[in-house]
């Protein structure tokens, strides 16, 4: 769900706990602090308002994603490269 601003999380359609991710371009958001993880509505206000005032690349977010948290046995990766 997108987040525009720190406030829209009381209106949250999806369950805690929750991630959120800064959406800037670039690819380091987990090492810069982009990335968090809420339990509550009250501790993803926190930080949200802390993501939006933290550059990242620096660029300061307009708009984070929340997503549900989840547990993964495994990730798989896939890449797909356009050779014109």
């Amino acid at each position: 769900q997108k987040i525009d601003h720190p406030t829209d999380l009381k209106r949250l359609k999806i369950n805690y706990p929750i991630v959120l991710k800064s959406q800037v371009y670039g690819g380091e958001r987990a090492n810069v602090g982009g990335v968090r993880f809420a339990e509550t509505t009250i501790d993803a206000i926190a930080a949200a308002q802390n993501i939006f005032n933290l550059p990242i690349l620096g660029e300061l977010p307009e708009v984070l994603l929340a997503e549900v948290k989840y547990d993964a046995e495994q990730e798989f990766y896939l890449a797909v490269v356009l050779d014109t």
